[in-house]
C-alpha cells in the first residue's frame, strides 16, 4: 500500500471516527486500519465494537502476563533445586 494511500484512510478515520477511536489510535491502543474498519459502522457500534476490542487487547495481556510468570517460576533456579 501506497504512502498517499495510508494518509487518505488516516484524516478518513480522523475526520470521521468518534472521539473515543481518535483518542485510542493516538494512545497506541489501536491501528488506523482497525479504526478505518470501525468507521462504517453507526456512531453507538463504534463505540461498542472499540470497548469490546479494547476489553479483548487487555484480556489478553493480562494472560500473556500470568503465563509469562508461570514460566519464569518454573525455571527459576530456585525452584528446581526443591
Amino acid at each position: 500500500m501506497s504512502a498517499t494511500t495510508k494518509d487518505k484512510r488516516e484524516r478518513r478515520v480522523l475526520r470521521r471516527s468518534v472521539p473515543e477511536v481518535v483518542e485510542a489510535i493516538h494512545a497506541g491502543k489501536l491501528s488506523v486500519r482497525l479504526a478505518d474498519q470501525l468507521l462504517y459502522l453507526p456512531r453507538a457500534k463504534q463505540r461498542t465494537e472499540l470497548q469490546r476490542r479494547l476489553h479483548a487487547q487487555d484480556e489478553f495481556e493480562r494472560r500473556s502476563r500470568v503465563a509469562a510468570e508461570t514460566i519464569r517460576e518454573y525455571l527459576d533456579p530456585a525452584n528446581l533445586l526443591t
